[in-house]
């Protein structure tokens, strides 16, 4: 075999490899969608952002060759794609709701085990939030959020020696704050009623079990659903927001918003990953704002590495 066949084979196992990966990632994207089928398949669609990513990049690879068949079956994979990426740059049509009180909320899970207490308290501190939700509350951490008590005089901490402890601290008063349970799993959610400037707003703040093995999956998707129940026939602006152990192209994910008639918080301000912290591209979104459609989301954004191994997440809206 002289060398310009020799190099023609190679350029076609290239372009046959690229080609069968490129097949794998959409298969994988697919599996994701099947979520309800089997709790390990709803794993894949935690990742469809980074497979949409290697996708387009072998995709773009793919416009290249001379195959008119494969070409055009490259653009359209395209032209799938491009309502996806755009969904997290494009705000979409603006609510009218400049008379409407402003609230800054801010969520982290702060990590069981994290020592660097005061890195977590001077953020906080610093926030200029209205209201905190903290997670992963355990006894060692009270004195590190009563330390805060002069910024957040309200506060109502449950803590757990296990990883599932949660706190809500205010500038505002609660109208009431109770303490929920929504799945058999028996993890704390709270659920506060706020007022500002004469707007009520609910708080539910939550951290259901991650979806690792069957049992927990089942306990975590019980828990969207107890959220959905808990929210039916309330009238007042909501907000659910934590650390939900899902992202935002699970299917459940998906059901949780059509039966809650909220919207998420992070459209138009990009995708803003938070687990694990440290990890880049690898990240991805299971920290969560979930409000109100009649809400206007001000801004949405990450807050910097605090010790633990999720990023905080800072909210700005305007209630109508």
């Amino acid at each position: 075999m002289d060398s310009k066949n020799a190099s023609v084979t190679t350029t076609g196992s290239i372009a046959k490899g690229i080609r069968s990966l490129w097949l794998v990632l959409w298969i994988f994207v697919l599996l994701g969608q099947l979520g309800q089928l089997h709790w390990a398949l709803d794993l894949f669609s935690h990742f469809t952002a980074h497979l949409f990513g290697l996708i387009i990049a072998l995709t773009l690879l793919m416009l290249w060759s001379k195959n008119r068949v494969l070409t055009l079956v490259a653009f359209t994979a395209l032209l799938l794609i491009v309502p996806f990426v755009s969904w997290y740059y494009w705000r979409g049509k603006g609510i009218d709701a400049t008379q409407g009180e402003t609230i800054r909320l801010v969520s982290t899970n702060v990590l069981t085990s994290n020592p660097n207490k005061s890195a977590v308290t001077t953020f906080l501190a610093d926030s200029d939030a209205d209201v905190i939700v903290l997670l992963e509350v355990s006894r060692e951490w009270i004195p590190a959020i009563e330390s805060l008590k002069g910024e957040f005089p309200f506060q109502k901490i449950v803590d757990r020696p296990d990883n599932f402890g949660i706190a809500m601290i205010s500038k505002l008063n609660w109208i009431e704050i109770d303490q929920l349970q929504l799945d058999s799993s028996g993890v704390p959610t709270l659920d506060a009623l706020i007022e500002k400037g004469g707007k009520r707003i609910r708080i539910i703040a939550t951290h259901p079990l991650p979806p690792i093995g069957s049992e927990r999956s089942k306990q975590r998707n019980e828990h969207f659903v107890g959220i959905a129940n808990h929210l039916e026939g309330k009238k007042e602006s909501v907000v659910v927001i934590g650390d939900l152990n899902c992202t935002s192209w699970s299917t459940y994910f998906r059901t949780l918003l059509a039966r809650t008639d909220l919207k998420d918080s992070r459209q138009g301000f990009g995708m803003l990953p938070t687990w694990p912290s440290g990890y880049g591209f690898m990240m991805i979104p299971i920290d969560h704002a979930l409000v109100s459609k009649k809400m206007e989301v001000i801004n949405r954004g990450i807050g910097p590495w605090i010790g633990s191994d999720h990023l905080p997440i800072i909210v700005d809206l305007r209630v109508p």
